[in-house]
């Protein structure tokens, strides 16, 4: 998913600044400020997202975003639109096809640091504290206290990642059966 839309979702719930869209990001996910930044500027271009520069005494200036209405459409367009399956890359399926060359033991202390981050990651995607910011302005705005469909994007992160780590495991002891 780009950037673009993932900006859309946000502003769906309503006002933002960049930095404001940069804290709705959990940890995992969160892009750089500037990024953001220069995806919001390239988005007004499109008219998909208009901002509001807001003088503050003591503070500088802010520019607060909103979605356009050509941004609502394209944000339901692109959430109706069936998604096409790509082939995700993986890093460390390439190490993988090469790493006759790194011998085993390189190659299984890559498939552990692998499953280290991954593992990481998980426990970020598990921790309800991550998920404050977007479930707080998505609550909000909502008028919710649960969101299912929320919650079912933060169950299934975690068991497509729990599946991430299956696969390592298995790889890691059938790389152990490999004899050099």
């Amino acid at each position: 998913m780009s950037l673009k839309y993932s900006l859309l979702a946000l502003l769906s719930y309503g006002s933002a600044t960049g930095y404001d869209l940069h804290k709705m990001y959990p940890k995992p996910l969160r892009p750089t400020v500037g990024f953001i930044y220069r995806a919001l500027t390239s988005m007004a271009k499109e008219d998909l997202v208009e901002s509001t520069r807001v003088n503050q005494e003591k503070r500088p200036d802010r520019n607060v975003f909103n979605l356009t209405e050509a941004g609502k459409v394209e944000f339901i367009n692109w959430l109706t639109t069936p998604i096409h399956f790509k082939i995700p890359r993986n890093t460390i399926m390439v190490q993988l096809a090469f790493g006759n060359l790194i011998g085993k033991s390189a190659m299984i202390n890559n498939i552990r640091s692998h499953r280290e981050e991954i593992r990481k990651t998980t426990l970020l995607f598990s921790d309800p504290k991550q998920w404050k910011h977007v479930m707080g302005k998505r609550n909000k705005a909502a008028k919710a206290k649960e969101d299912p469909y929320l919650q079912l994007m933060y169950e299934s992160s975690v068991e497509f990642l729990n599946l991430q780590i299956q696969l390592l495991d298995s790889i890691e002891n059938k790389l152990l059966k490999i004899k050099e």
